[in-house]
């Protein structure tokens, strides 16, 4: 602790062999996590492959404005970015996109009027934001009761490949509650 409310912490990236921009960190003593977040660097001199980018995030069914009362459920879908529909051969022909099933993809809410954290992500030991998925695609149920009518509200994901390669997807998806 430096000072009453401002704590300092030093440490090491020790695996060099991938590297990402945002770095994930967990505030702990023993087995009590008392906080975790994210950072990025201000100054990055290595090189950088995002191999994030190649994919694209998408809820399909969000709305503008939800009622207070509602549990809704959200569908995520994440394709290959530059995705191209191929149409088979004489009569038949597809505009159905191929879906990425994403196992680790975890939701984030913030207050976009504020930028304060309403639900962050859970990444840790109980998973509580990680997305769930099936033959249409991502998931994840959000009781509308948990925020303040007349906000809106954005979300954000967190692609997770391993446990060194993370990826914030922002892609401004905002709603509000009535």
């Amino acid at each position: 602790m430096v000072e009453t409310g401002i704590y300092s912490a030093s440490f090491t990236i020790v695996n060099t062999a991938s590297f990402s921009s945002s770095f994930f960190d967990i505030w702990h003593s023993g087995a009590m996590v008392y906080m975790t977040g994210n950072f990025q660097p201000l100054w990055l001199t290595a090189s950088q492959r995002d191999q994030y980018n190649e994919f694209t995030v998408n809820v399909d069914n969000l709305k503008q404005i939800y009622d207070p009362t509602e549990e809704y459920r959200f569908k995520v879908t994440v394709r290959k970015r530059d995705y191209k529909t191929h149409f088979g051969v004489i009569k038949s022909a597809s505009l159905e996109m191929d879906r990425e099933y994403i196992e680790k993809l975890y939701y984030s809410i913030i207050n976009n009027e504020t930028g304060e954290v309403i639900v962050p992500f859970g990444t840790g030991s109980v998973p509580y934001t990680q997305c769930g998925y099936d033959a249409n695609g991502n998931f994840f149920n959000l009781a509308m009761n948990s925020f303040v009518p007349g906000f809106a509200y954005r979300m954000l994901f967190l692609i997770d490949i391993n446990k060194y390669d993370k990826k914030v997807v922002d892609n401004n998806f905002v709603f509000r509650i009535a």
